[in-house]
């Protein structure tokens, strides 16, 4: 087989001749190398169970699956004007043994097959991020600078007091937030598509329990309809998670940007995040942030889009499927490059508790104060408008500090870390047994 030819040759779409073909593989021509190494995998835990069913033959089962042992360890750097990651496999394959390749794909289809690899996929990177995500709230939490109170905010205007420390500690739970999100995820994803054929079920003998144990999953739903309805899906649950994750960083690099200025200056911002301008020396631009901030636009447009593509489909695979599978990948692999600086950013801003507690107008006590009241037997509606009445007459506010509240307790975020990197390296364990010896 040439690397031209597609692997549904000799079907009824026979021609040799495809117009457009470039049109409609579009990015795949990018996104597949990265599913390489899933898609071989998955080979060849299908081989070992297709194995134990005898149908083709135990000598031609070993040949397979040595074959692609031997191509799970090289690199391709391109498709090699194959269609799509399958038939570049397919290729490689036929290359080392023309039989083997003949027999590669007995009784599966792509759509199994790659829905099997992008959750392969999305399980290790969103482990990933897990971890990331882990290690950054961790290091913000371990962050030891001064504190003190601060304005903070609604509708742009000052509200309450609240402490620095309670800013960061919201920070801290954020990443922790996504971090825990993710690892949840990974694990909604873990179920194997493999099983399902085209979507109406598979006419393969392999036994779906240990083909989905050798790939570290669990079997997929017995309804092959509602298994390859979740094609699509999977990539909108992706992107909703990362999505999120980024308009929470987003509104965080706000408030940085904001209390950065010149005008308002209670926070400074690492040198090596910020950037000057071509003509005024005196600009110290937060353009990382702002980065962060047109991410953020960017999957939010992205996990819409993914939405819309699947709108009203009618159940089964489309080929415009592939169109969220290239935005889910990617948006994925940003949210792990952005999580670790992001949190490094964090953990090196400096907090000037001088120039806040200035900041702090005598109005913004208010709401304090009038808990005071409260507390000391006047009721509430009395209270606010006796405090207005104040603030009306120009009278200053009685003020006290911020108050604290318990931080996340170091231990358990620890604990929660370990946790992953353990089931981080026992899934690379268990999947490094597929390339052991036949």
């Amino acid at each position: 087989m040439n690397a031209g030819s597609p692997i549904w040759k000799g079907g009824l779409a026979h021609t040799d001749v495809k117009s457009g073909e470039d049109f409609t593989v579009g990015r795949d021509a990018t996104y597949d190398l990265m599913l390489y190494r899933y898609e071989v995998l998955s080979l060849i835990a299908y081989h070992l169970a297709l194995k134990d069913t005898g149908l083709i033959g135990d000598g031609l089962s070993d040949r397979t699956v040595k074959a692609l042992r031997q191509v799970y360890g090289e690199e391709p750097r391109s498709l090699g004007g194959a269609e799509d990651v399958h038939t570049l496999v397919e290729n490689m394959v036929s290359s080392i043994d023309a039989e083997c390749g003949a027999v590669l794909r007995t009784l599966l289809s792509r759509n199994e097959q790659v829905h099997t690899d992008l959750r392969l996929f999305f399980v290790d990177h969103l482990l990933s991020a897990s971890l990331v995500a882990a290690d950054a709230c961790i290091r913000v939490m371990g962050t030891r600078g001064e504190d003190g109170d601060m304005p903070g905010y609604t509708h742009y205007r000052q509200a309450m007091p609240v402490k620095f420390s309670t800013y960061m500690d919201y920070v801290s739970r954020t990443l922790l937030s996504i971090s825990e999100r993710s690892l949840a995820l990974a694990d909604m994803l873990s179920e194997c598509p493999l099983g399902y054929g085209s979507g109406f079920g598979s006419l393969s003998p392999v036994d779906r329990g240990s083909l989905a144990g050798m790939l570290c999953m669990r079997p997929g739903s017995e309804n092959p309809l509602h298994m390859a309805s979740l094609r699509g899906l999977d990539e909108i649950q992706v992107l909703d998670l990362v999505k999120d994750a980024f308009i929470s960083m987003s509104r965080i690099a706000q408030d940085l940007i904001m209390w950065s200025s010149e005008e308002i200056g209670i926070l400074r911002l690492p040198d090596d995040f910020v950037t000057g301008s071509s003509l005024m020396p005196n600009k110290r631009n937060p353009d990382f942030l702002e980065m962060v901030q047109g991410y953020a636009s960017m999957v939010t447009s992205m996990a819409f889009g993914a939405s819309a593509d699947l709108l009203s489909k009618s159940t089964g695979y489309h080929r415009d499927f592939q169109v969220p599978k290239w935005h889910a990948m990617e948006a994925l692999l940003l949210l792990e490059r952005a999580i670790p600086l992001f949190g490094d950013l964090i953990s090196r801003v400096q907090f000037d508790p001088q120039r806040a507690r200035e900041l702090v107008l005598n109005s913004t006590h208010a709401t304090s104060y009038a808990s005071s009241l409260v507390l000391g037997g006047m009721p509430w509606k009395e209270a606010y408008r006796s405090v207005g009445s104040m603030l009306a007459g120009g009278k200053r506010i009685p003020e006290s500090p911020a108050p604290a509240f318990r931080p996340l307790d170091g231990h358990e975020v620890s604990s929660h870390r370990d946790m992953v990197s353990k089931k981080i390296e026992e899934r690379k364990r268990r999947l490094s047994g597929l390339l052991g010896n036949v």
